[in-house]
């Protein structure tokens, strides 16, 4: 089933994810996470940036990438085209998370810079929580970061029904050069 929407020229469509979608949708997650990573640099600094997330593009595509190809009935798109072509502009993967409980998971997915506040997010969620209730999940959730990054993220999570939330942080230590306890931080 296919869902419109307007957005100029000739509007978008949600279709079911075909392997062929797959390099599309790894450019487009590298582009989304670039906003995530420039954050994460000045965070916590080049050196355990680089430790941390070395190579994150080329793991992003490939996650993505792997994910449309290899289980493409647990992924949508959304195209915008003419009769000449169509272009994927936006993503979504999901799963089952625990199969014994009914959880399904919203994975990795992504709308291209340009194509945001246009209400395809929407659209996907909707198609990709519709998918999982047909397969029989009673629960689904979606993990993504609290800071400013991932704010677009959240909004658009909580329109499509998202409302509990359970925080959660995660720490960095350098160990190199050790640190002990009540040290201050290098970099500040």
């Amino acid at each position: 089933m296919a869902a419109q929407g307007s957005g100029p020229p000739t509007g978008w469509v949600v279709r079911e994810a075909r392997p062929e979608d797959a390099a599309a949708g790894g450019a487009i997650a590298v582009r989304a996470w670039e906003a995530v990573h420039d954050l994460r640099l000045h965070l916590v600094g080049a050196e355990l940036h680089e430790r941390l997330w070395h190579d994150w593009r080329v793991d992003k595509a490939a996650a993505v990438e792997r994910h449309v190809r290899e289980r493409f009935s647990d992924a949508a798109v959304a195209t915008v085209g003419d009769v000449r072509g169509e272009a994927v502009i936006w993503f979504v993967t999901w799963h089952y998370r625990d199969a014994s409980r009914s959880i399904a998971e919203i994975g990795n997915n992504a709308v291209a810079p340009d194509w945001q506040g246009r209400g395809v997010a929407t659209a996907l969620y909707g198609h990709a929580l519709s998918a999982c209730r047909r397969s029989g999940a009673d629960v689904a959730c979606v993990s993504t970061g609290g800071d400013p990054a991932h704010a677009p993220a959240r909004r658009a999570y909580q329109k499509a029904g998202f409302r509990i939330a359970v925080p959660s942080v995660t720490y960095y230590l350098s160990l190199h050069p050790p640190q002990r306890p009540g040290d201050a931080d290098p970099r500040v």
